[in-house]
C-alpha cells in the first residue's frame, strides 16, 4: 500500500525510472535532453494532481501491498498519456505547457518518441534471470499491458482523429463520443492496468485469489468517468480561464460553445447571435468577451458544473464495487479535486 507521505517517493522512482529507460536506449543528443525537461516539467504538475500514481492506487485498491511493484506499469502509462499531451498541443498548433520553447516539430517527434519509449519500459527485463526488481513487469502481464495499451492508444487516436476531420459539424453527442475515446479511454487505461497487473501477479500464485473481473471493471469504469471530467475541465478552462488564447478565440468546438448551440437551437434569434459572435471572435476580442457573456447568460458553466458533478458521482459508484482501502480513498480524493464545483459544495 502507498500511504500519503510516500507519494512524492513513488513520484520520484516512477521518472527516475522513465529517465533510466531513455537513457539505456538513447543516452546522447536533443531528443534525451528534451524529454528530461519534459519530465521535469511533468513531476512538478504531479505535485498538485499526481494523476501519474493512478495504476499504483488501481493496483493497491484490489490488494497490492508493495507500490514498487507497481511503477514499471505507472512510468510506460505517464509516458503514454504525456505522449498524448504533446501530439495533442501539436494538432492545435498551439505551444505545449510541458515544453514552451519547442516548436511544434518538435512536440510531434517527442510525443511519437513518448509512444516508443512507453512500450520499452513494458518489457524492460529483470537484472538476472529469475529476479524481480522493483518495477520490473513479469512477461505474461506485460504481453497482456501491451494489448491493452495498442488498443487504447489507437482508440484515442481515432477520437481524435474525428475531432480534427469533423469537428466543424459535430453535435454535442458526436464531441461526447469522441471525448469518450480520447480523453476516457486514456484513464481508463491507467486504473485498468494497475488492476490487470495484479489479477497477473495473483494468478501465478498457486492458492492465492486472483482478481475478480467485477473488480477490474469497476476501476476501468472510474477512470472512464475521472477521463470525461478532466476533459470537461479543460474545456471550461479553455473559455474561462484560457492559456493563452481561449477556445473561442482559436475558433475550437468544445464542450462550452455545442452545449450552447443545442440550447439556443430552440430561438432563432439567440442562436443566429451565437453564431456571428462565434465566427467574429477569432478577429474580433469585443466579440469574443460578447459570446463568453452569452454563454453565461445561458447558464453553460453550470450545466458543466451539473455534468462533472454526474461524472463524480458515477466514478465514486464505480469505486463502490472495491472493497474500502487507503488506495480507494485516495481515488475518491482525486476525483474530488477535480470537480468543477466549488469545496463548498461537494458532500
Amino acid at each position: 500500500m502507498i500511504a500519503p507521505q510516500q507519494t512524492r517517493s513513488a513520484l520520484d522512482a516512477l521518472y527516475d525510472l522513465i529517465l533510466t529507460r531513455l537513457f539505456t536506449i538513447e543516452s546522447k543528443g536533443e531528443l534525451p535532453a528534451t524529454l528530461e525537461q519534459l519530465c521535469c516539467a511533468a513531476r512538478t504538475q504531479d505535485d498538485a494532481l499526481p494523476l501519474a500514481l493512478l495504476p499504483v492506487w488501481s493496483y493497491a485498491a484490489v490488494g497490492g501491498h508493495d507500490w514498487q511493484q507497481a511503477v514499471g506499469v505507472a512510468a510506460a502509462w505517464r509516458a503514454l498519456h504525456l505522449a498524448g499531451k504533446l501530439l495533442n498541443d501539436a494538432a492545435d498548433g498551439r505551444p505545449s505547457a510541458l515544453l514552451p520553447d519547442e516548436p511544434v516539430t518538435s512536440l510531434l517527434n517527442a510525443g511519437v518518441s513518448l509512444v516508443f519509449l512507453a512500450q520499452a519500459i513494458l518489457v524492460v527485463e529483470s537484472p538476472e534471470p529469475g529476479e524481480t526488481s522493483p518495477g520490473c513487469i513479469p512477461p505474461d502481464v506485460a504481453l497482456v499491458l501491451q494489448a491493452e495499451f495498442a488498443h487504447a492508444g489507437l482508440r484515442a487516436a481515432a477520437g481524435q482523429h474525428t475531432r480534427l476531420k469533423s469537428g466543424a459539424k459535430w453535435s454535442l453527442a458526436d464531441y461526447q463520443a469522441a471525448v469518450a475515446r480520447r480523453s476516457g479511454g486514456p484513464f481508463a487505461l491507467a486504473t485498468r492496468a494497475g488492476a490487470l497487473l495484479m489479477q497477473g501477479e495473483l494468478a501465478g500464485a498457486g492458492e492465492r485469489r486472483g482478481v475478480w473481473p467485477a473488480q477490474v471493471q469497476a476501476l476501468t469504469d472510474y477512470g472512464h468517468h475521472l477521463g470525461s471530467m478532466l476533459q470537461l475541465a479543460d474545456d471550461f478552462n479553455g473559455i474561462w480561464r484560457p492559456r493563452g488564447r481561449s477556445d473561442l478565440a482559436s475558433g475550437k468546438r468544445t464542450w462550452p460553445l455545442l452545449y450552447a448551440e443545442a440550447l439556443a437551437a430552440r430561438r432563432a434569434d439567440q442562436r443566429a447571435r451565437l453564431v456571428a459572435l462565434v465566427r467574429r471572435a477569432p478577429d474580433d476580442p469585443a466579440a469574443e468577451e460578447a459570446a463568453r457573456s452569452l454563454l453565461v447568460r445561458l447558464d453553460v458553466p453550470l450545466a458543466m458544473i451539473l455534468a462533472a458533478e454526474e461524472k463524480r458521482r458515477l466514478a465514486e459508484a464505480a469505486l463502490e464495487r472495491l472493497a474500502d482501502s487507503e488506495a480507494r480513498q485516495a481515488l475518491v480524493g482525486l476525483v474530488r479535486r477535480i470537480a468543477l464545483a466549488p469545496q463548498e459544495m461537494q458532500p
